[in-house]
């Protein structure tokens, strides 16, 4: 199968996946909701949208609410009283500001301690490096970054108030240095559960006979890295998508639950607890998209660097 056909089998299929848990996520809210309404919830969807509150059958509402959502028309939100396009427009870029860094700064720890561990291979640097990311692992640094907010917000400031302001504007130097804590407490995780899936890929490469042609070429270290690396990209990215994504999406929840920060983790949170419908709706679906996403690139990445799928 040629690239260009595979990429755009693939992007059928990201397509179909994606109206499916529309689908799904839609019937889960409307029965979930009818449900809560039975039962005489004072909160539950209460005036979500004419899509849950209309008498037409199901499969006309889903309908209508999917045209509704394709023209970006989200409905309003019942905890913020706003609609829901204006909350996550808010939220988003909080969340971006320290989870995108964060991704950028584990994966470039991860490659490069992965690759100087796998070149060292039981050497004492070696050992130390996996060590120290079965530390980071083990350490509830979760916990740690409750103690940083508690020590910075009471003892050090004496400050009562929540630390993160959203009127203040998101990077005024306090509201820097909780993302940079975020940062830190995501990064190192992603770094951590990287690290040895990147030294057991490269380790794969270091024995074949290409890196000894490499070798005896006498190649200089940069481009003997680069072509190791270009080798191991393929493996490294199903890791990402397999591994590393479901560990974002849990941390987005803990760390803006931990330190406070508005993102959408914490939005999300609030509109379970209260049944806020058309914003429960609206993350979910975008989620769901996210994940099929990230599965897709992660196939165009295996055929534009893998060669043998080029067929």
């Amino acid at each position: 199968m040629s690239r260009r056909r595979y990429i755009g089998y693939r992007c059928l299929w990201a397509g179909f996946a994606s109206v499916a848990a529309s689908v799904v996520l839609f019937l889960i809210v409307f029965v979930v909701g009818d449900i809560a309404g039975q039962a005489g919830s004072g909160t539950a969807f209460a005036g979500t949208d004419r899509f849950l509150e209309s008498d037409s059958p199901m499969y006309i509402q889903y309908f209508d609410w999917m045209g509704s959502f394709l023209t970006l028309d989200w409905g309003t939100s019942q905890r913020f009283g706003r609609p829901v396009a204006a909350v996550l427009a808010e939220r988003a870029p909080v969340t971006a500001a320290y989870l995108l860094p964060a991704v950028v700064f584990g994966t470039a720890m991860s490659t490069a301690f992965g690759y100087i561990a796998a070149l060292k291979r039981k050497a004492w640097s070696d050992r130390a490096l996996r060590g120290l990311a079965y530390l980071v692992l083990a350490l509830p640094n979760f916990i740690l970054g409750a103690l940083a907010y508690e020590y910075m917000n009471t003892r050090l400031y004496d400050l009562n108030a929540s630390f993160y302001q959203l009127s203040a504007g998101i990077f005024t130097d306090w509201n820097l240095f909780w993302l940079l804590i975020a940062t830190a407490i995501v990064g190192t995780h992603v770094a951590a559960v990287q690290m040895r899936q990147t030294r057991r890929q490269i380790n794969e490469y270091l024995g074949t006979d290409f890196t000894k042609q490499l070798h005896a070429k006498g190649v200089s270290p940069l481009r003997f890295a680069r072509h190791v690396l270009r080798a191991a990209v393929v493996p490294l990215t199903s890791l990402f998508v397999a591994e590393v994504l479901g560990l974002l999406l849990v941390s987005v929840f803990v760390v803006e639950a931990v330190l406070d920060i508005p993102g959408l983790g914490a939005a999300a949170w609030t509109a379970v607890n209260v049944n806020d419908g058309p914003l429960v709706l609206t993350l979910a679906v975008f989620l769901s998209v996210v994940i099929i996403l990230a599965s897709l690139l992660e196939d165009v990445v295996a055929v534009v660097f893998d060669p043998r799928l080029d067929k």
